[in-house]
Formats: C-alpha cells, sequence, structure tokens
C-alpha cells in the first residue's frame, strides 16, 4: 500500500543570536497510511512538534529544514511553492495545534476565523459557511455555539479555544489531520467523544490521522501503529499492540515503565491530603 505521507530523513535545525545550530530533527523517516491513526510519541523536547510543523512548512526562523523529502500523494512538500502549499493546508492536510492560545488569531472573532477556512478552500458564501461553522461548533461540544462564533479568543477558556481549533481542522474534510496533544485541555468525558469523532471521521473519509501525545493509554485505545521519538530520532516504530507489549528499545522500555509507575501512584497516602 501506497503511503498517503512520507518522511525521508528530514532535518531541521535551530540558531539564535549567533549561537551554533542545533539539530532538532536528525534523519526522521515516517510513514502515515489512509485510514490508519499513528501516534507519536516521546519526552517533552524530543521534536514531535517539530515534525508536525515541517509537515506544514510551517517552521519560522531561526528554524530552518535543511534536508529530507516530505511526500504527500506524490508531491514532495517541501519542493511545492507556497501558492502551492496554501491550497494544500486545512483542505487536505489539517492540524490542531496544541497551544490554543497562540494558534488562533486574538484580533478576529473565533467564527471568522473558522468562516474564513471554508471560503477560501470549499468557495461557499458567508451565509452558508457561517452556518457550518455553527454546525461544526456544536458537533465538537462547545456550549453557546452561537456566543462563541462571535467571542474573540481570550473569552474563551482553553477547552473552548481547543474545541474552535478542532472545528477548523474538521472543516473542509481534509485527508489527513495532525493532532497535537489535541484533547489536553479537556476533561475526560469531552476529550472521548473528541476522539471517537476524529476516528469516526476517520473512518468515514479515509483519512490518515497523526495523533500526537504522551498518553500511553490512549495509544493502546485508539491508534493502529505508534512511532517513538527521542533526541529527533524515531527509534522505534510497529504496531501498537507490538510496540506497548514488546518494546525493543532501551527508551521505549523506559517510557513504558515511567507511564506504569505513574498510573500506579496512590496519591490518598499522603498526609495532609483531602
Amino acid at each position: 500500500m501506497t503511503p498517503l505521507l512520507q518522511i525521508d530523513q528530514l532535518a531541521v535545525r535551530f540558531a539564535a543570536n549567533g549561537t551554533p545550530e542545533n539539530n532538532v530533527l536528525a534523519g526522521v523517516n515516517l510513514e502515515i497510511f489512509s485510514t490508519e491513526t499513528l501516534a507519536l510519541v516521546g519526552e517533552s523536547g524530543c521534536g514531535k512538534s517539530t515534525v508536525a510543523r515541517a509537515i506544514l512548512r510551517l517552521i519560522a526562523p531561526p528554524g530552518k529544514i535543511t534536508s529530507g523529502k516530505i511526500y504527500y500523494r506524490g508531491e514532495d512538500l517541501l519542493a511545492l511553492s507556497e501558492k502551492r502549499m496554501r491550497q494544500i493546508r486545512w483542505k487536505e492536510i489539517a492540524m490542531i495545534f496544541q497551544e490554543t492560545g497562540s494558534a488562533l488569531n486574538p484580533l478576529r472573532r473565533a467564527g471568522s476565523q473558522v468562516v474564513e477556512v471554508l471560503r477560501l478552500h470549499l468557495g461557499v458564501n458567508k451565509k452558508a459557511a457561517k452556518i457550518k461553522t455553527l454546525e461544526l461548533f456544536e458537533s465538537v461540544a462547545l456550549p453557546e455555539a452561537t456566543r462563541c462564533f462571535e467571542a474573540y479568543p481570550h473569552e474563551l477558556s482553553s477547552g473552548m479555544r481547543q474545541r474552535v481549533l478542532i472545528a477548523m481542522a474538521l472543516a473542509c474534510m481534509p485527508k489527513l489531520i495532525i493532532a497535537d496533544e489535541p484533547t489536553t485541555a479537556l476533561d475526560a468525558r469531552h476529550q472521548q467523544e473528541i476522539l471517537v469523532q476524529l476516528l469516526a471521521l476517520k473512518d468515514k473519509v479515509g483519512l490518515g490521522l497523526l495523533f500526537i501525545t504522551h498518553d500511553f493509554g490512549l495509544i493502546a485505545k485508539w491508534a493502529d501503529r505508534v512511532a517513538i521519538m527521542h533526541e529527533g530520532r524515531i527509534i522505534e516504530a510497529g504496531a501498537s499492540g507490538e510496540i506497548l507489549a514488546r518494546p525493543q528499545h532501551a527508551h521505549t522500555m523506559k517510557l513504558l515503565a515511567a507511564a506504569k509507575r505513574f498510573h500506579q501512584t496512590d496519591l490518598t497516602n499522603y498526609a495532609g491530603t483531602a
């Protein structure tokens, strides 16, 4: 089967204020297939979000992509014009950003930012785009959808802003969604609802889902395959059940052991707690 997206030997460097360049990604190789959920997991700072931003060519200075190729449906994204990339972003490859405070334009109402995506990529009129946006807000359990449509990002909680970002990612029914810790600001019930919705869309339209997370519990339940990152490299990848049951790399074993210890911690025995 041909991958929906294939990353070959991707390298990204950062340098600032005359300091030596720092290799954030060093020869990353990754494949994502249609209809599958691939979990990308690793410690904070290992390069997971940099991989996501590189796919959409959103690495801002002082960062730069120094080598590698990113093939999407046969096209090398790194070789495309910016005009062609703008056609691909949101319509074919969408991203749910982790940083809810900076991902939305603070000077524009939340609803208008989703409307813009719909009008730009689907060519619908303003009225139809507003109706669709309100439907999307309701589908991601955003309370008081009409009020939130008119609100500025700072007037919404982090959980509400995250739902707006999820609605924006779902708007054009893309072929690939990159979800960078997409439910961290949500409670457990709504986290479950959003993940179910993402997986239902994946099955309905045959999209691929790159799911960036720290949570091995989510990986065990939702991911078809998992790739483990460490210090800018993919150190192990395979079927999620196989990796979780029989990890081969020492760092993967340490991550799983740490996750197991965390979930076994009993806080009720600490003095002074209630």
